[in-house]
């Protein structure tokens, strides 16, 4: 795919040989065709290798893209540290190409980098508000990606594509977050909120309390809104860094680097291993009516779960009430304020710790320096970044 400005799009592809070797069929069909038809060519190339596999048998498939706004510079450091982490010879790297097949789009809107734009591309649209657009002339690249997932979700016995990812930076907020859809059924929840809990237990400064779950209308035209919508099943993320530092309340952190991005970026590889690798209970299926509640010992009861008194009939399984939807957000809520004190625990004590590394630091310099040379007068010494 070229852009308007006739440059490349390019879409990386990684995982491991056999599994590459499965894709080959569809990513080859996807890059022949023509933009108009192109979903189509590539379901017809691999309708036959699709057949001929088990529903048991398919392969996880997952999209990370970046820099749809070009001015956000920092989405391509953690995407450094993402791709840096893909490819190492690291076992969690090794089992997460073995069971899923990673496809990475690193710069959505190459126009809008080269000309300096901090949102736009060469025509002065932005990218992340067109995602619904049929457009494959002036919105090329978002058309490109957006019609390659939906080939893969029209082959559901072959491909089980399950995460989208798109990453940002943000610029009014610190620490990092993740946007998220509202589920249309609320025992989808839990289905939701899975990946950035994850990604909460191996970046710091991505925890779960920072997590936002909204379907803001002035969102509807961003890649997340809109594929959530066209490919049903597929949860999709944006995933948000702060430009500047981390930081508890009022009170800010080390400010961030290139290092401190391609850190995030390798965390972020270690969540989708965890992601993809352990096993989860699985979520409810679309439209399934909800499970008859069951009597159970008082001892075992789950938390914040309401049970039904000893000797109250069972219902027969129903589609779910008001009541139930609204228990599920009290409880979530509950949760959620549980992980946000947890968050703010864990964030002071990161303050403390880098405090700590700075005092160390102005130590090692001071002993490092001549002990009978004085300090030059109007010298300043090496003080911890605010």
């Amino acid at each position: 795919t070229r852009t308007v400005q006739e440059r490349r799009l390019d879409l990386l592809t990684i995982s491991s040989p056999a599994n590459l070797k499965l894709d080959a069929e569809l990513s080859a069909a996807a890059c022949a065709a023509e933009p108009s038809a192109r979903a189509a060519a590539a379901v017809k190339a691999a309708e036959a290798a699709a057949a001929q596999r088990p529903r048991a048998a398919r392969k996880s498939v997952l999209f990370v893209t970046s820099r749809v706004h070009p001015g956000e510079s920092p989405a391509s450091f953690l995407m450094h540290g993402l791709l840096l982490f893909l490819t190492s010879e690291h076992p969690k790297a090794v089992a997460l190409r073995e069971a899923v097949i990673i496809k990475i789009v690193p710069m959505l809107n190459p126009d809008g980098v080269f000309a300096g734009n901090y949102r736009c591309n060469s025509l002065g649209l932005d990218l992340n508000r067109r995602w619904h657009e049929g457009s494959p002339w002036s919105v090329p690249t978002v058309h490109a990606v957006r019609e390659l997932a939906k080939a893969y979700v029209a082959l559901p016995n072959a491909y089980n594509l399950e995460v989208f990812v798109d990453i940002h930076a943000h610029s009014t907020t610190m620490n990092g977050f993740v946007f998220a859809n509202v589920p249309a059924d609320p025992r989808q929840l839990e289905a939701v909120t899975a990946f950035p809990r994850v990604l909460g237990n191996h970046a710091r400064d991505l925890a779960f309390s920072g997590c936002k779950l909204d379907n803001d209308p002035s969102k509807a035209g961003t890649g997340r809104r809109v594929l959530g919508e066209v490919l049903p099943g597929v949860h999709s993320y944006t995933l948000e860094v702060s430009f500047f530092c981390a930081g508890v309340g009022h009170q800010k952190g080390e400010a961030y680097s290139p290092q401190s991005y391609t850190e995030m970026g390798n965390a972020i590889g270690s969540a989708l291993h965890e992601y993809y690798t352990v096993p989860r209970s699985p979520a409810p299926p679309l439209g399934a009516p909800a499970p008859a509640p069951t009597p159970a010992p008082a001892a075992r009861a789950p938390m914040l779960v309401r049970r039904p008194s000893v000797g109250a009939s069972v219902a027969a399984p129903r589609a779910p009430s008001a009541s139930s939807d609204r228990e599920t957000r009290a409880n979530a809520e509950v949760l959620r304020e549980r992980l946000d004190r947890e968050h703010r625990a864990n964030a002071i004590l990161a303050a403390a710790e880098r405090t700590a590394r700075c005092s160390a630091r102005s130590l090692t310099a001071a002993a490092a320096a001549p002990a009978a040379a004085p300090a030059a007068a109007g010298e300043r010494r090496p003080s911890c970044p605010s």
